[in-house]
């Protein structure tokens, strides 16, 4: 089949990895495939490259460059003329929805990533494109919800419910495994001896992810372990990442906690920590983060969100949402049980 699969970006996230992964086993099957994005370059699109896969940019140049994007669309669209679009989170489903008048024989796939969202914390034209989504969503002939909490989401909010399909998130095993040299050279660059407990967030810096609370739980963790440090992976926009950056030193955090940006050795980083936590608020779908660190026998405490509780199917490492107390207690528990270092076998 040929095949499109459109997108944002190939910045990092859960959504455009698991776009990647789809693509290459896609063309390790012999079909035809091609990734689109809106904007330029971005961090996974090397990997793109490698496996010699097409990816094509739309060259977005702002949020209002829209009618340009459009017609560039519609374009290519109709001069490739896929088997199907793939289309992956709200503007590239709303984009696709729309051209479908275009491209008539081309079947839509539109796919849905998140959950109970909570639009006070992002401004009116979030739930603005939200809402447009869903009013064109019958366009699609099939929506792949990648957990059974965001199918029951959309469900509610006006999706067609005949066309939702829950396919979870695909981890892949050979990539995501516990790696004892990775421990060690991933806690050298971080300057983290190998005893010492090292508790981890995988996430964007986003509202929605919730690292107050777990700054929070972590304030609350040294009183009893006071030899633990915290580390923070992932990227965001600017003036919000500022504005975390600032809160351990008001918590008395200041030389515990590490901010490391984005990495692409993922599988060293999960082996590196002791304990990953997911302190979600809202919004999560199945959140590739706590499938990944358990593949590499990472424990992970999450909180009651999205499917992450189904994920993780251990009762004692879910708390609820915005409990510093609670997510600091369970990281308790295993620093406890575990071994001093995890790495030593």
């Amino acid at each position: 089949m040929k095949l499109t699969l459109f997108t944002r970006s190939l910045e990092r996230g859960g959504a455009e990895r698991q776009l990647v992964t789809l693509a290459a086993e896609l063309a390790a099957r012999n079909h035809d495939v091609e990734v689109l994005t809106m904007y330029d370059g971005g961090a996974l699109a090397e990997e793109l490259h490698r496996l010699s896969i097409p990816c094509v940019s739309l060259g977005k140049r702002s949020r209002w460059h829209l009618l340009g994007l459009y017609a560039g669309l519609i374009k290519h669209l109709r001069q490739r003329s896929p088997d199907a679009i793939l289309s992956y989170l709200v503007a590239p489903n709303i984009l696709a929805a729309l051209s479908r008048p275009f491209v008539p024989r081309t079947r839509l796939v539109q796919g849905l990533r998140a959950s109970n969202m909570d639009f006070r914390f992002y401004g009116g034209f979030e739930e603005w494109t939200f809402q447009l989504g869903r009013r064109l969503a019958s366009a699609a002939d099939r929506i792949i919800v990648n957990s059974r909490s965001g199918v029951t989401f959309h469900a509610s909010q006006g999706f067609p419910v005949n066309r939702l399909v829950c396919i979870p998130n695909g981890i892949d095993a050979g990539r995501y495994r516990f790696d004892p040299q990775g421990r060690v050279r991933v806690r050298d660059e971080w300057g983290i001896d190998t005893g010492t407990p090292l508790v981890g967030i995988v996430a964007r810096l986003d509202p929605m992810k919730d690292h107050l609370t777990f700054l929070g739980a972590a304030s609350r963790l040294i009183e009893t372990h006071p030899q633990a440090r915290f580390v923070i992976v992932g990227d965001g926009p600017a003036d919000y990442v500022v504005r975390l950056k600032a809160s351990p030193d008001a918590l008395g955090l200041a030389d515990r906690v590490q901010f490391v940006g984005s990495r692409d050795d993922m599988a060293s980083v999960y082996s590196a920590l002791d304990v990953g936590t997911l302190s979600s608020r809202f919004g999560e779908g199945f959140p590739n983060s706590v499938a990944e660190g358990l593949a590499c026998e990472l424990p992970t405490v999450v909180t009651d969100v999205g499917d992450a509780a189904w994920i993780v199917d251990r009762d004692d490492r879910v708390v609820p949402p915005e409990s510093p107390a609670a997510l600091a207690e369970s990281w308790r528990r295993i620093l406890i049980a575990s071994q001093p270092d995890r790495g030593s076998g």
